[in-house]
């Protein structure tokens, strides 16, 4: 198998953004831009990341679930080489070769990052992979300099094609595949650009091409290769991840009843057979299990579901969620933190919070769990087979046990036991003529 590793470079600051946060810490699909990135390359068997961006950013916690991962922190911004320079020494020795990717262009496919490492692994002639596109904003790339045999010699960043008075292709730089050699022998000995001041990495080519090497050119689609420099180029690259996440889910066994409603996140799994109606949205951390039904407008985070569960509509579940086979969480009911059990049914208006209930139990219209007194959360547990009225409200800490009932309007402040009835409720008064002596002082009001 071919080793190789990958220098990601994430510490621009995005000025266009005109946003305290950094551009890279901009998202889509719920994740970072340069977390895409890592994603992308880790899944085709990258065992070597190199992180270059600002100590500034945190990017460490979006990364600290890899241990395939290396930060390094480029203080000054002195350059695309400067930054590769800096992660040298974290690539590991038995790298073949390098990918020089950038933390802004997250749509990246697998199958091109795949093609260009059996192209350069396939000829050893071969230098440099450059990972390409069309041009579509000259302002915006880095632009090649290809020679009549389709070899290419050289890549103007963008502004210095203006001191450049020869024929520039229609190809824009997305993105280097290099043998690591070319590294060893030459990226210490790269020096500032005189129009720029900076190291540029983009100098290597020119390197590979003087010492025989052929440099290819990759190509890959615009919408993957897209960069992100503006909030609404943000948006377009949004669009383009979600209409591939809904394309990859219905050819994968996901009814999408309005496909251009629903919206995924970057981790979002959802099984076959599962029925996802229009104006849902999902964040981070979602599995959804088989033969699931998903009504509409429902927001649905860190949650994992077993079998033919129904969600919806109006649902609101979030913090850490688990949903048992043929459980029903309904319209305008709000779950988290919580497991609710085997064929339980939440239906209506009603708010579980930090609870544990069972299987076979019936949750009425309006129930609330009280789980926090202003300083701590309190955990309700209810066991199987209880059936709580509608209206009914309990104070955590608090625990219901089995084949017990709640009596509509109680509130619950101790523990029920097995087979009890609990009611707790002022006992109903009616004063005779009362209405009737009301409504006769508010006409004389």
């Amino acid at each position: 198998m071919v080793e190789f590793a990958s220098v990601i470079l994430a510490a621009g600051n995005g000025t266009r953004f005109l946003s305290e946060t950094p551009k890279v810490l901009h998202k889509i699909g719920n994740a970072p831009l340069f977390l895409h990135v890592i994603n992308t390359i880790t899944n085709i068997g990258c065992k070597n990341v190199i992180l270059v961006t600002d100590v500034s950013y945190n990017t460490s916690k979006y990364t600290k679930s890899f241990d395939n991962v290396t930060e390094i922190y480029q203080a000054e911004k002195l350059g695309t080489g400067h930054a590769l320079q800096l992660a040298y020494n974290s690539i590991k020795d038995n790298s073949e070769y390098v990918f020089l990717l950038y933390g802004d262009t997250p749509l990246i496919t697998e199958n091109t990052l795949s093609t260009a490492l059996q192209r350069i692994n396939a000829d050893n002639s071969v230098g440099i992979a450059v990972i390409a596109m069309q041009r579509q904003n000259s302002e915006s790339y880095g632009s090649l300099i290809i020679t009549e045999n389709g070899n290419v010699e050289a890549i103007l960043e963008k502004g210095l094609d203006n001191y450049y008075s020869g024929k520039i292709s229609d190809y824009c730089n997305s993105g280097l595949l290099i043998k690591k050699s070319i590294l060893d022998h030459h990226l210490m000995l790269l020096q500032k650009n005189k129009f720029k001041n900076e190291i540029l990495v983009t100098d290597l080519i020119n390197i590979s091409f003087a010492s025989g090497y052929k440099n290819i050119i990759v190509e890959g689609s615009k919408e993957e290769l897209i960069g992100i420099n503006t909030r609404s180029e943000l948006v377009k690259a949004e669009k383009i991840f979600q209409n591939r996440m809904r394309k990859y889910f219905i050819e994968h066994g996901v009814t999408l009843l309005d496909p251009d409603s629903v919206y995924f996140s970057h981790d979002t799994k959802i099984c076959e057979d599962v029925t996802i109606y229009h104006d849902v949205f999902f964040g981070i951390n979602v599995h959804i299990g088989p033969q699931n039904t998903i009504f509409p407008f429902s927001h649905i985070e860190d949650i994992t579901t077993d079998e033919s569960v129904q969600i919806g509509p109006f649902a609101r579940i979030r913090g850490g969620v688990y949903l048992s086979a043929k459980s029903e969480i309904g319209n305008f009911v709000e779950v988290k933190k919580s497991n609710i059990g085997q064929s339980t049914k939440v239906k209506h208006l009603s708010y579980i919070g930090d609870a544990e209930i069972g299987q076979n139990c019936n949750v009425g219209a309006g129930t609330v769990t009280c789980n926090y007194d202003g300083v701590s959360k309190f955990k309700t547990t209810v066991e199987d087979n209880v059936f709580i009225g509608s209206n009914s409200t309990f104070i955590a800490p608090v625990e219901i046990q089995s084949n017990s009932i709640i009596g509509a309007g109680s509130v619950i402040t101790k523990n029920v036991y097995k087979f009890e009835m609990a009611i707790s409720r002022s006992e109903q008064k009616n004063i005779q003529n009362a209405a009737k002596r009301y409504f006769e002082k508010r006409k004389k009001i």
